[in-house]
């Protein structure tokens, strides 16, 4: 017998990432994600209520086009991942709270930083994070570990290269709702070059043992 999934043409789109339910706080920020494979590479656009969302004409909603065609971000409640948006003085019990958000950081190239999150919440909040409003897979990237001890929920960069640069958010998330953190920055900088002028690097320190 010969089912419908057989009948699909080659390069039928596939919905690979589906939104997923989100709860928010009035005037705070949430990403909905949705990614989609197929050929040629399907447009993704959103409906809202059963009406296509206009990004043109509320600059709250913004559609990626680069790093993650697809991803969705907004504060309003969407048909197919429904959004509960509370205000700050109706929050419900153990809705996610930031304790410790991260700070701006400078870092020097192939050096170690690491940048700090915690929250509390009922149940315990999961905390993830996001740079560039991209969510940071640390099963991909070996040089980022997300600590689960000394510093839970803290996020590691080991080897930091030019591309860690960014901006970076915490989430803390449990059945109750989603808790964004303030953005910070991550500087990457270059390692000095001194040069071998009259005052330039210097002289090297020799030990005895080193003048035998």
């Amino acid at each position: 017998m010969v089912s419908l999934a057989d009948k699909i043409p080659p390069g039928f789109p596939q919905i690979t990432e589906a939104p997923s339910t989100k709860v928010v706080e009035i005037s705070h920020t949430t990403v909905l994600h949705c990614s989609a494979s197929g050929n040629p590479p399907p447009k993704i656009s959103w409906i809202r209520e059963m009406l296509p969302v206009d990004t043109s004409r509320n600059p709250r909603y913004n559609l990626l086009t680069s790093g993650a065609p697809g991803t969705y971000i907004k504060i309003k409640p969407n048909l197919f991942s429904p959004l509960s948006v509370y205000s700050a003085d109706k929050i419900p019990p153990g809705f996610p709270q930031i304790t410790e958000a991260p700070s701006t950081k400078v870092v020097e190239i192939s050096h170690t930083t690491v940048l700090h999150c915690s929250a509390s919440g009922n149940p315990p909040p999961k905390i993830s994070w996001i740079r560039e409003m991209l969510p940071v897979d640390t099963s991909r990237n070996p040089r980022y570990n997300l600590l689960t001890s000394g510093a839970p929920g803290a996020l590691q960069i080991t080897n930091s290269i030019e591309e860690d640069q960014g901006k970076y958010e915490c989430v803390a998330e449990n059945e109750v709702g989603t808790e964004y953190s303030p953005s910070t920055m991550l500087y990457v900088k270059g390692k000095k070059r001194c040069s071998r002028s009259r005052n330039g690097c210097p002289s090297p320190v020799l030990s005895s043992n080193d003048l035998r």
